[in-house]
């Protein structure tokens, strides 16, 4: 059991440190919301992952995207009112349709060769009628690939195919050299659309592509798996930003809330060292709070806020200003100080340690049901 006076102390000093930074936590939302902070956030990693502003604009600009983005508001900037979260399919299809890939026909001739392999490999050979339907497959796909460069070269290999499968008398044995030349060309090709749309974008992006193109070896579906943990890569990166935005703004308005609300937690703690009910009283608020704690997400921004300050000025701490300021004051800014670093942490982190606290506190966890009914 540990049912000291420094435990105590200690939980109804979390117990502060989780009120304020509800108040923090509820007045940072509420800003980035205004703000369009977290779509401002993915703007600017979507530009660090595609490298080039124009193909960032093209990007925004695509129906799938701009399905996901809120109304345009009169009083911002187009662009701040983008989509906060963009789920990593959804960027793989976009940025391949951006780049003019051509993901189902090449997906279409690579089934359809994956399927002629497979039936070629097959102990009981195909019959003709089933050659002549994989022939008529690769055709469309074909035909369907655009006439660049990269679908010019993969066009007449597939033709070539074609033509031997529809050929008479054709075996697997001189069959299979054909299929195989021809998903080394399929591979190439869905590489090489890649470099043609991107290249004149960035080059370096290009190169990017290349990469995840040649390790899916001519199947678009891989080539998505690929994009789509680039993507994954690179919005770790915007989650960084976007904490350290948070914490910076948390630490700030903590300090505000401190000044303002004259939160000053040096001198909370001298006062629950000192003065036993008081002390005792916090705990036991502390104690009701952690085994009702509020749902996350399930009020409001400014509910949350009023609720936590409600809480905070009934308690019995000296908290509020009864006067205006003096200079005599300037004794208090270090316990302003820590009460706004206690903040910057975020309510999640002061709700694990208060929960582990009061635990410690009664003697541990509470044992679980089939435990204790055994």
């Amino acid at each position: 059991m540990l049912n000291s006076a420094v435990a105590d102390v200690a939980v109804a000093l979390i117990y502060v440190f989780v009120l304020v930074s509800v108040m923090v936590s509820a007045l940072n939302e509420i800003v980035a919301g205004l703000l369009k902070q977290r779509a401002k956030a993915l703007w600017h990693g979507i530009g660090e992952l595609v490298l080039s502003t124009k193909l960032r604009d093209a990007f925004y600009a695509h129906p799938l995207i701009k399905s996901l983005a809120p109304p345009t508001s009169w009083m911002l900037l187009e662009r701040l009112t983008g989509p906060s979260y963009i789920p990593r399919r959804t960027f793989a299809l976009t940025i391949l349709d951006v780049l003019k890939h051509p993901q189902a026909p090449l997906q279409q001739a690579h089934r359809a060769l994956r399927d002629t392999a497979g039936a070629l490999a097959n102990p009981t050979p195909p019959s003709a009628a089933a050659l002549a339907a994989m022939a008529v497959t690769l055709g469309a796909a074909g035909a369907a690939l655009p006439a660049t460069a990269t679908g010019t070269a993969l066009k007449r290999d597939l033709a070539a195919l074609q033509a031997a499968l529809a050929a008479p008398g054709a075996t697997a044995a001189s069959l299979l050299p054909a299929v195989e030349s021809a998903a080394r060309s399929l591979a190439t090709g869905v590489t090489g659309f890649l470099t043609e749309g991107a290249t004149p974008h960035s080059a370096d992006l290009a190169t990017i592509l290349r990469i995840l193109g040649e390790n899916a070896a001519g199947d678009v579906e891989r080539l998505r798996a690929a994009i789509e943990e680039w993507f994954d890569t690179g919005m770790d990166r915007v989650s960084g930003w976007y904490k350290r935005w948070t914490q910076c703004w948390q630490f700030g308005f903590g300090l505000v809330l401190a000044v303002a609300l004259n939160v000053n937690v040096v001198s909370i703690a001298n006062d629950l060292w000192i003065n036993i009910p008081l002390r005792n009283a916090i705990v036991g608020d502390a104690v009701s709070f952690a085994k009702e704690p509020p749902t996350a997400g399930g009020a409001a921004p400014l509910t949350r806020l009023d609720q936590a300050e409600v809480r905070l000025r009934k308690s019995q701490f000296d908290v509020g200003w009864s006067r205006w300021p003096t200079r005599e004051d300037w004794t208090r800014i270090p316990g302003w100080l820590l009460t706004a670093l206690g903040a910057s942490f975020g309510a999640p982190f002061w709700f694990d340690l208060l929960n582990k606290f009061v635990q410690l506190r009664a003697g541990g966890p509470k044992p679980d049901g089939k435990k204790a009914a055994a």
